[in-house]
């Protein structure tokens, strides 16, 4: 600072008595007042626990120089650290080119603001600011930030290379499939995306770094599945079950573009019964029913409840079906003792002129969801829910599945009510939630529930 003020004052006493030149003496001096504060900013964002061979460093580097982080009050980033719920939420809003003035009661309080006006998270999603943010959360905020960028229709066709991809939510995994496609997340030494884990300051760094900067991002690569034959499926895909063989652990889902059938085979001794059966569509591929059966497919399986599912082409009713029924055990299925049923499912191709309500696209049946000693089973609820999930995406399908609880919940009421006022044989409801239409009728077999979409 000494040395520059001398050189100010040189030069502005060069310049004091002479007329001519003193404009230019004001214009030398701003730009020597520049140089030194362009100087001075490079050095204050160099941070000492950073060196160059650090593998986050150039994007810590550079987002110091843009100004969108800085280190603490001992000028340290300090990279391993955890990084705030509210902190990281700065950083993105400061990234996405809003430069804000801290809070006066909470300083996170305007960029908390801003991120809810961008969408960036609803608002109740986090009910602790302070508190360390996780992977998983970091990857829906970059997600959601990338809105307006291009995906693929199947964004999970490279997912599976994250070893614990499909243990995740149904509703999360497309935030983990967009980040890992565009290349701002690659996963951790171990193969695993790590959900759960809380994030790094420096791998937040890196996140943001490869948002703001595509050329930074390491996008996903197909490449040969180890120890398996087939890829799992993705949520567009078409797809078959690979056929069981005793020298593989377990069945998988495999790509089938080529002959766009599924293949649903039996198991003996396992809860999982499947009709052998192919299925062709009868039109062009359909990927929404494709999705659909694909991700019930995947939440039905692995419970304690024995799965069956095959695809009609019936003569009388033109679109192709898909009838899923849980039960709860394979004995059922077989002797198909619909009294052990937890629900069926059906989907239609196309909409099916048939259906009790026109334009429906789905039905499901609710049997039964109690247990032996006739309480609700939450394992039973939770499939149901799945279900739902599964078919409609996280916030459509738990608004379903609430509002069909409520009708299940008081079943025996409304029985009553069609019993004692001569009402027929049974009695309905309509609703609309967000894009789906939902008709809702009982009887003495159930609750039966109607979609149209």
């Amino acid at each position: 600072m000494k040395t520059f003020m001398k050189t100010f004052m040189k030069t502005m006493i060069m310049f004091k008595n002479t007329k001519i030149l003193r404009p230019i003496s004001l214009i030398l001096a701003i730009l020597v007042l520049f140089q030194f504060t362009a100087h001075v900013n490079v050095q204050a964002k160099d941070f000492p626990d950073v060196s160059r061979d650090h593998w986050a460093y150039d994007a810590i580097n550079t987002l110091s120089n843009k100004g969108i982080i800085s280190g603490d009050g001992n000028g340290n980033f300090r990279p391993n650290d955890t990084i705030a719920v509210d902190e990281f939420i700065k950083l993105m809003v400061t990234a996405m080119g809003h430069n804000l003035s801290v809070g006066t009661d909470y300083w996170a309080t305007p960029f908390i603001n801003k991120a809810l006006q961008l969408g960036l998270f609803p608002d109740g999603e986090f009910n602790d600011y302070r508190r360390p943010i996780t992977r998983l959360e970091i990857a829906r905020l970059v997600s959601r930030a990338m809105s307006n960028e291009q995906f693929p229709v199947d964004i999970e066709v490279h997912s599976w290379q994250l070893k614990d991809f499909y243990e995740q939510a149904l509703w999360e995994r497309d935030y983990i499939s967009r980040v890992f496609l565009k290349g701002i997340v690659v996963g951790l030494p171990d193969g695993t995306f790590g959900p759960d884990r809380n994030a790094s300051r420096a791998e937040a760094a890196v996140m943001v770094h490869r948002y703001i900067d595509p050329s930074k991002r390491i996008p996903a690569q197909d490449k040969v599945p180890e120890g398996i034959v087939f890829k799992p499926v993705t949520d567009y895909q078409m797809a078959t079950i690979y056929e069981w063989d005793p020298t593989q652990p377990g069945y998988y889902w495999h790509i089938d573009l080529a002959a766009k059938h599924f293949t649903f085979f039996q198991r003996s001794g396992a809860p999982y019964y499947y009709n052998i059966e192919n299925y062709l569509p009868s039109t062009d591929f359909n990927p929404l029913l494709t999705m659909q059966i694909s991700n019930v497919m995947k939440a039905m399986h692995g419970s304690q409840f024995a799965v069956a599912a095959q695809f009609h082409k019936p003569i009388y009713n033109p679109p192709n079906l898909f009838e899923l029924i849980l039960a709860e055990d394979s004995k059922s299925l077989i002797w198909m003792d619909d009294s052990k049923y937890l629900f069926t499912l059906n989907l239609y191709e196309n909409s099916n002129p048939y259906s009790l309500f026109q334009g429906t696209k789905a039905k499901t049946v609710i049997r039964n969801l109690k247990d032996v000693n006739g309480n609700y089973s939450s394992a039973k609820l939770k499939k149901l829910w799945d279900c739902y999930v599964a078919l409609f995406g996280y916030d459509t399908g738990n608004k379903i599945y609430e509002y069909v609880m409520l009708h299940y919940y008081n079943l025996n009421i409304y029985l009553e009510e069609v019993a004692n006022n001569a009402l027929g044989y049974f009695k309905e409801w309509e609703n609309q939630i967000n894009n789906v239409t939902v008709y809702t009728i009982c009887n003495s077999q159930g609750l039966a529930i109607f979609f149209k979409y």
